[in-house]
């Protein structure tokens, strides 16, 4: 069976005054992406639907992203803001790094949130879309009380971090996430069905411009197809040669002084 590499890495910046702090715990203290299979198959080993083939097939490229840390986001619903209790609430530049409220003031919508760690980054070599879906088969105590943002992009042709956004369902309840749960799930589709390989690499300057061009186009051209910015950051890509590796020329003499 052909295999697909695809490369990650965890993203420290989000916020400039709080990226040196995070980038102190990223390396160490963050939990690596688990296959969704092995995941559910270690708490659910005598259940017949483990040994579907169907299953198995939708389970075999899916990845969840797991929390590095205890928190607990507490709505406001007066304010339409939220907070974190704890430990972690007691450090200002951190609660920066990790929350961001993107709830309006006044407004009808559901709280919607984002966690900006863990911040995840994937790319790959060929066209790989990576899909960003809600947790499945798990009762972790949040699960039942937000509702996961999906999306989806080709990582072969887009770079930008993945992270977990979400609703609130019912704002008189806090959310409660404890280190381990799953937050959200990274599903790949490739195009033959290959199974992927997950290798992790170092956040180097390269990988951060190539994060930072994405967004900062993204932001400039509003409300554009991905397939317009695909074709945007190809030249860019190809010129950088970001995430791909040049092929050793078969004729050494080539290379050898004259």
């Amino acid at each position: 069976m052909s295999t697909v590499t695809v490369n990650y890495a965890f993203d420290p910046i989000s916020n400039p005054e709080s990226s040196t702090l995070r980038k102190e715990v990223y390396d160490i203290a963050f939990l690596e992406p688990v296959s969704a299979y092995k995941y559910i198959q270690e708490r659910r080993d005598d259940i017949e639907y483990i040994f579907c083939p169907a299953f198995a097939d939708y389970c075999k490229n899916a990845y969840f992203i797991l929390a590095p840390y205890n928190i607990k986001v507490v709505p406001i619903v007066e304010t339409g803001q939220v907070a974190l209790e704890g430990l972690l609430a007691k450090n200002a530049k951190l609660i920066n790094s990790l929350l961001y409220n993107r709830t309006k003031p006044n407004d009808s919508n559901p709280f919607l949130v984002t966690l900006n760690s863990p911040r995840i980054v994937f790319w790959a070599n060929e066209s790989v879309y990576a899909e960003s879906i809600p947790v499945f088969l798990d009762s972790s105590p949040h699960i039942a009380n937000t509702n996961h943002i999906p999306g989806t992009f080709d990582i072969g042709k887009w770079v930008r971090p993945v992270d977990f956004s979400f609703e609130i369902v019912d704002p008189s309840k806090p959310i409660v996430i404890n280190r381990g749960d799953p937050l959200f799930c990274i599903r790949f589709r490739t195009k033959d069905n290959s199974k992927v390989i997950l290798k992790r690499q170092r956040y180097d300057e390269p990988l951060c411009n190539a994060i930072s061009n994405c967004v900062n186009v993204k932001k400039m051209l509003h409300n554009k197809p991905l397939s317009f910015l695909y074709d945007l950051a190809a030249p860019y890509f190809k010129m950088t040669k970001f995430g791909v590796k040049e092929k050793k020329c078969p004729f050494k003499w080539l290379h050898k002084d004259k």
